[in-house]
């Protein structure tokens, strides 16, 4: 099992933003999160993504979708995350 990003705490709290947010609670939710972060700290081939991150290619395909339109999931999941991550305060930048 590849090493998670997400504490349980900050998981619970980023869910709750995202349930908020009016994506849908799959079961999977957590997980294609997970396989998003992951693969974008390691920089490795979607191809490659872990199989304990569900299939690669519904992971890619949820990361693409988020990525079309306006704040899409995968921006909303990345601005809470590193909120999340800073405890609440805005990243230090340089």
């Amino acid at each position: 099992m590849p090493r998670l990003l997400l504490s349980d705490e900050h998981w619970s709290k980023l869910r709750e933003i995202l349930l908020h947010k009016a994506i849908y609670n799959k079961r999977d939710l957590r997980m294609t999160v997970e396989g998003m972060l992951y693969r974008m700290r390691t920089g490795c081939p979607w191809r490659d993504l872990p199989k304990a991150f569900g299939y690669w290619n519904k992971v890619y395909k949820r990361f693409n979708a988020g990525r079309s339109g306006t704040r899409g999931f995968t921006e909303r999941i990345a601005w809470h995350v590193v909120l999340l991550c800073s405890n609440g305060r805005p990243a230090a930048s340089g």
